[in-house]
């Protein structure tokens, strides 16, 4: 995307969003994650009801065998999630070499921009990456640990094969489904074989027709899929917690009152924000021009519309706060989450503890709050390494409990170690409260978007 046409998309954008009136209820997830890009407000999954899914599947259902569909109605996403209920084979894609070249060039692209964690990633994925790279999936059920490794070991091998062009010969439907599932770099649309989505849609709709899928199999992907097909039955409304619906509101109150710099910005999180404000989305890499373009609009309807929290899924609201400054609503990490988190922290206390040189002030701060040890006010790179040797055997020689460990203090070592953090569950009125924040922030102030990445353009686009 040309910079230019990059900053007049924010800024209207930008625009469309000072000036409407709308709340955090009328947010999808693709444009809550752009405001929490932006702001650095973050946000939980949404949710479905369980009943609102009881429901809707009934209803669907009862549709399906009572009524035919034709393949040509249906997106990929729909019938992926038949196929998936009933067991079915996907059809083959009929792509291009060229486009199987752009979906692996984008989504190697994303991964060098974002950080990838397991909560992305599924086994499936997993094993679509592992056998493109040519490697062997571990066998059983794997750890955190494990699956990260392996993560990190087929990522490591696409980043340094990226440029063979002959690795696209062994670039499958399953490895588009896996760059397309942890990227979110679309598919290619309307290039399944004809004959053989029908089959497929036939399949799969003759076993549903004929059992009924276990609730608990479904995820809300799938549902929202499902509810996408022409003449099904609309699902019910999500379950949104209440730190999401804060989050968006801070975040979408800081949009209104600054101007970001678009130059700062990814493509992400631009075409966010303009999908937050109901415009096109920008195709291709934005130049900084383009960025900048592409966010005055978008901040233009920020500051004349309200977005609605509850549409706003975690990673536009952590891009808004990541541009706002609105803190990012934290929730409250799992117990057993957090023992694990705690314990790969110290393993890497113990077994590779960081050096003095290495260390940061917030994770100096970190390591001295863990080991209870003074924090100096101002801290030399001489005091961080005595910081990081006290640390380390106060580490070998300690075994704290996850509940006496602060999150704040937990998550900054965490990152240092290179550990994998997981998502918290948030409140709809903290979410709300983030969002509205970020919202108010905006339309008051004019942000620098010239260091602002991709993903957060394109989160708030």
């Amino acid at each position: 995307m040309d910079p230019r046409e990059k900053e007049r998309a924010v800024d209207m954008s930008l625009d469309w969003l000072r000036k409407g009136n709308f709340n955090a209820d009328d947010l999808d997830d693709d444009q809550l994650r752009a405001l929490s890009g932006m702001t650095g407000v973050e946000m939980a999954d949404v949710k479905f009801l369980k009943k609102d899914k009881q429901d809707f599947m009934d209803d669907a259902l009862d549709w399906l065998r009572q009524n035919e569909v034709k393949a040509e109605d249906m997106d990929p996403d729909a019938l992926e999630a038949l196929t998936s209920m009933a067991g079915v084979p996907m059809p083959k894609l009929n792509l291009s070499k060229s486009e199987r070249e752009d979906i692996l060039n984008d989504t190697l692209d994303w991964i060098r921009d974002n950080d990838t964690t397991l909560v992305d990633v599924d086994d499936a994925t997993l094993m679509a990456f592992t056998n493109l790279a040519g490697m062997s999936m571990p066998q059983g059920v794997l750890s955190e640990a494990e699956k990260g490794d392996t993560l990190d070991s087929a990522l490591d091998w696409l980043r340094q094969n990226a440029d063979d062009i002959s690795m696209l010969d062994d670039f499958d439907d399953a490895s588009l489904s896996a760059m397309s599932n942890l990227s979110g770099v679309p598919m290619p649309r309307g290039k399944f074989d004809k004959d053989g989505k029908q089959a497929a849609m036939d399949e799969a709709l003759e076993w549903l027709r004929k059992n009924d899928p276990n609730l608990d199999d479904l995820d809300d992907p799938t549902l929202a899929a499902l509810s996408s097909m022409p003449g099904m039955p609309s699902i019910g409304d999500v379950n949104m917690p209440s730190r999401r619906r804060k989050a968006a509101k801070e975040a979408i109150d800081w949009l209104r009152k600054n101007d970001p710099d678009a130059s700062t910005l990814d493509n992400a999180t631009v075409n966010g924000l303009r999908s937050l404000a109901g415009f096109p989305l920008m195709a291709g890499n934005m130049t900084p021009r383009q960025k900048q373009e592409a966010m005055q609009e978008t901040m233009k309807w920020l500051r004349t519309n309200k977005p609605n929290p509850n549409q706003v899924d975690a990673a536009t609201l952590q891009a808004m706060c990541d541009v706002t400054g609105v803190a990012f609503p934290r929730g409250t990490m799992d117990e057993r989450k957090k023992k694990d988190l705690l314990a790969g922290v110290m393993t890497w206390l113990r077994d590779s503890p960081p050096s003095g040189k290495d260390l940061d002030d917030p994770t100096a701060n970190a390591l001295a709050s863990l080991a209870g040890l003074p924090i100096p006010s101002k801290m030399s790179s001489k005091q961080k390494k005595k910081i990081a040797e006290q640390a380390a055997n106060w580490a070998r020689n300690n075994k704290p409990k996850a509940k006496d460990v602060n999150e704040p203090i937990l998550i900054q070592l965490a990152k240092a170690a290179g550990l994998r953090v997981p998502k918290f569950d948030m409140s709809s009125p903290e979410k709300k409260k983030a969002l509205e924040d970020s919202v108010d922030w905006l339309r008051k102030n004019n942000p620098d978007f010239s260091n602002t990445d991709d993903f957060t353009l394109n989160r708030l686009a």
